[in-house]
């Protein structure tokens, strides 16, 4: 993003409403940084990469055509996988469901972001059924800290953590139970959006993302 490294969400949703940056752009470059920082991070379990650049080229479109979009527009938005988006499968992060059918329906709180305009680019990584305070799963593995690679994230938007913390996307961030700030020091620190749709900016540790166990 260049520029728009330290942007706001909603100063890059304003550029883009105001054709000074397209979507397009803004998705491009989320897919570039989740490729060039995830290989070893494991923070992303599925890409809908070909499907949010197509969004994207439609949302500028739209726009360019005079149409008023919503707040949200073209921010690329990676989902929890314990989330329901139309096309891809939702895995809890268990081997129960790694051969579940793909999703016929997004979820509320997804269809209520992109209906705002975001675009999602693929689903994060989390603890099996987003149930223990740090970040790996039989499935995909460890989700590893962007800090200290010996180390997963915290719980139990872990997968979310490292992309925010790159600034390669927003994330949803449902919480069950309790949320990921409620064990000391665990903290993941990522903005996310809850399940009543509303931003959520957690309470962060000095901008970095709390260890969880070692994944050695």
């Amino acid at each position: 993003m260049g520029d728009q490294e330290g942007m706001q969400l909603r100063a890059l949703a304003a550029a883009v409403c105001e054709r000074r940056l397209s979507a397009h752009e803004l998705v491009a470059e989320s897919l570039r940084r989740i490729e060039a920082r995830d290989p070893d991070l494991g923070a992303v379990v599925a890409l809908r990469a070909d499907e949010a650049l197509e969004d994207a080229r439609g949302l500028d479109a739209a726009i360019a055509g005079g149409a008023e979009v919503g707040v949200l527009a073209g921010l690329p938005l990676l989902v929890k996988d314990m989330t329901d988006v139309a096309g891809m499968r939702t895995t809890f992060g268990s081997q129960v469901f790694a051969t579940a059918p793909e999703a016929r329906s997004d979820a509320m709180v997804v269809a209520r972001l992109r209906a705002a305009g975001a675009i999602v680019v693929g689903k994060t990584n989390l603890p099996e059924f987003a149930a223990e305070g740090y970040t790996s799963n039989l499935l995909f593995g460890p989700t590893r800290n962007p800090w200290n690679r010996a180390r997963t994230c915290g719980g139990s938007s872990g997968g979310s953590g490292p992309m925010s913390s790159h600034r390669s996307s927003a994330n949803t961030a449902p919480r069950l139970g309790v949320s990921d700030r409620g064990r000391t020091g665990w903290v993941v620190g990522s903005p996310g959006v809850g399940p009543a749709s509303t931003f959520s900016s957690r309470r962060r540790s000095s901008a970095r993302i709390a260890s969880g166990p070692s994944v050695e």
